[in-house]
């Protein structure tokens, strides 16, 4: 849905973003928890259509159907993994109110935590699947606007 309201709102406010800061108050140094959607960089389906095929069996209102009685969730993150997104979090320190250019991905597995310095290149978010990938979320919008009504 977001894919959808980004294309027919025009706006980046529906990205889906998840702010944490941590604030000690005798402190000027803050640390910041930002979750995102991040894109691999090249996955996009061939077609939305061909999405509406393969998870909702070609009929897109099984999609409201599933969204209405909150049947969705199971299927998201195999959504976002068809279009190359994933979830990641980073820490970011904010100085003074500022965020500084230190930012380190947290990782988590069942033996704990770590946190590594990804390259500038290295993260890519869903503000860049949607500017690579136009005609794909025209597509997309077309065809969640032939549906429903005040998307």
């Amino acid at each position: 849905m977001a894919l959808c309201k980004v294309v027919t709102a025009g706006s980046p406010l529906y990205f889906p973003t998840l702010s944490i800061v941590v604030a000690p108050p005798e402190s000027d140094t803050h640390t910041a928890l930002v979750g995102i959607l991040e894109w691999d960089g090249s996955t996009c389906p061939q077609s939305f259509r061909s999405v509406v095929v393969e998870e909702f069996a070609g009929d897109l209102f099984d999609y409201f159907i599933r969204r209405q009685m909150n049947e969705l969730w199971p299927l998201e993150q195999r959504l976002a993994k068809l279009h190359g997104l994933s979830y990641g979090v980073h820490e970011v320190e904010v100085h003074h109110g500022v965020p500084s250019d230190k930012r380190r991905r947290v990782l988590a597995d069942g033996s704990g935590v770590t946190r590594q310095v990804p390259s500038s290149a290295d993260v890519l978010t869903f503000f860049d699947f949607c500017e690579s990938n136009e005609t794909y979320l025209r597509e997309l919008a077309a065809i969640f606007s032939e549906m429903a009504i005040g998307l």
